[in-house]
Protein backbone atom coordinates (compact mmCIF):
# COMPACT_ATOMS: atom_id res chain seq x y z
CA UNK A 1 0.00 0.00 0.00
CA UNK A 2 1.35 3.39 -0.94
CA UNK A 3 1.84 6.13 1.60
CA UNK A 4 -0.81 8.38 0.04
CA UNK A 5 -3.36 5.56 0.09
CA UNK A 6 -2.60 4.86 3.76
CA UNK A 7 -2.91 8.55 4.63
CA UNK A 8 -6.28 8.74 2.88
CA UNK A 9 -7.40 5.61 4.73
CA UNK A 10 -6.33 7.04 8.11
CA UNK A 11 -8.10 10.29 7.33
CA UNK A 12 -11.33 8.42 6.64
CA UNK A 13 -10.94 6.46 9.89
CA UNK A 14 -10.38 9.66 11.85
CA UNK A 15 -6.71 8.87 12.50
CA UNK A 16 -5.42 12.14 11.06
CA UNK A 17 -6.69 15.32 12.64
CA UNK A 18 -6.84 18.46 10.60
CA UNK A 19 -5.02 21.47 12.02
CA UNK A 20 -7.33 23.63 14.09
CA UNK A 21 -6.43 27.30 13.77
CA UNK A 22 -7.57 27.96 17.36
CA UNK A 23 -5.12 25.47 18.84
CA UNK A 24 -1.49 26.55 19.23
CA UNK A 25 1.03 24.47 17.34
CA UNK A 26 3.32 22.19 19.27
CA UNK A 27 6.72 23.67 19.98
CA UNK A 28 8.52 20.91 18.08
CA UNK A 29 6.83 21.71 14.80
CA UNK A 30 6.80 25.50 14.89
CA UNK A 31 9.77 26.58 12.73
CA UNK A 32 10.04 30.03 14.29
CA UNK A 33 10.18 28.65 17.82
CA UNK A 34 12.73 26.05 16.75
CA UNK A 35 14.88 28.81 15.27
CA UNK A 36 14.80 30.92 18.46
CA UNK A 37 15.43 27.84 20.59
CA UNK A 38 18.51 27.17 18.46
CA UNK A 39 19.66 30.77 19.05
CA UNK A 40 19.41 30.25 22.82
CA UNK A 41 21.14 26.89 22.63
CA UNK A 42 24.01 28.32 20.60
CA UNK A 43 24.40 31.20 23.06
CA UNK A 44 24.63 28.74 25.98
CA UNK A 45 27.09 26.53 24.07
CA UNK A 46 29.23 29.56 23.22
CA UNK A 47 29.12 30.71 26.85
CA UNK A 48 30.35 27.29 28.01
CA UNK A 49 33.00 26.97 25.27
CA UNK A 50 36.74 27.59 25.46
CA UNK A 51 36.61 30.22 22.71
CA UNK A 52 37.06 33.48 24.64
CA UNK A 53 35.52 35.72 21.98
CA UNK A 54 32.41 33.54 21.69
CA UNK A 55 32.21 33.29 25.48
CA UNK A 56 32.34 37.08 25.94
CA UNK A 57 29.70 37.70 23.28
CA UNK A 58 27.43 35.03 24.74
CA UNK A 59 27.91 36.34 28.28
CA UNK A 60 27.05 39.85 27.12
CA UNK A 61 23.85 38.54 25.49
CA UNK A 62 22.84 36.19 28.31
CA UNK A 63 23.64 38.36 31.34
CA UNK A 64 24.05 41.99 30.32
CA UNK A 65 21.20 42.57 27.85
CA UNK A 66 18.02 41.40 29.58
CA UNK A 67 15.68 43.00 27.03
CA UNK A 68 17.23 41.06 24.15
CA UNK A 69 17.28 37.80 26.11
CA UNK A 70 13.67 38.30 27.17
CA UNK A 71 12.57 38.79 23.57
CA UNK A 72 14.38 35.69 22.36
CA UNK A 73 13.02 33.63 25.27
CA UNK A 74 9.45 34.66 24.50
CA UNK A 75 9.92 33.85 20.82
CA UNK A 76 11.35 30.45 21.75
CA UNK A 77 8.45 29.75 24.10
CA UNK A 78 10.41 29.95 27.35
CA UNK A 79 9.79 31.98 30.48
CA UNK A 80 12.72 34.47 30.59
CA UNK A 81 12.91 34.59 34.39
CA UNK A 82 13.09 30.80 34.68
CA UNK A 83 15.65 30.62 31.87
CA UNK A 84 17.83 33.30 33.50
CA UNK A 85 17.59 31.58 36.90
CA UNK A 86 18.75 28.29 35.41
CA UNK A 87 21.65 30.04 33.68
CA UNK A 88 22.77 31.58 36.95
CA UNK A 89 22.88 28.11 38.51
CA UNK A 90 25.18 27.02 35.66
CA UNK A 91 27.58 29.90 36.23
CA UNK A 92 30.86 28.61 37.60
CA UNK A 93 31.86 29.94 41.00
CA UNK A 94 34.58 32.50 40.57
CA UNK A 95 37.56 32.26 42.90
CA UNK A 96 38.09 35.20 45.20
CA UNK A 97 40.65 37.66 43.88
CA UNK A 98 44.09 37.45 45.36
CA UNK A 99 43.87 33.88 46.61
CA UNK A 100 46.23 31.35 45.10
CA UNK A 101 44.64 28.67 42.96
CA UNK A 102 46.34 25.79 44.69
CA UNK A 103 44.85 23.18 46.92
CA UNK A 104 46.29 23.14 50.38
CA UNK A 105 46.99 19.68 51.77
CA UNK A 106 46.05 19.02 55.35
Amino acid sequence: MEITERAAELELEGGIEEHDEDQPERHDYDPERRLWTAVLLQAVLDWRSNNMRARREAEKFLFKSPAELEGVCYRAGFDPTVFAAKLKRLQPARPMAGLPRMVLAA
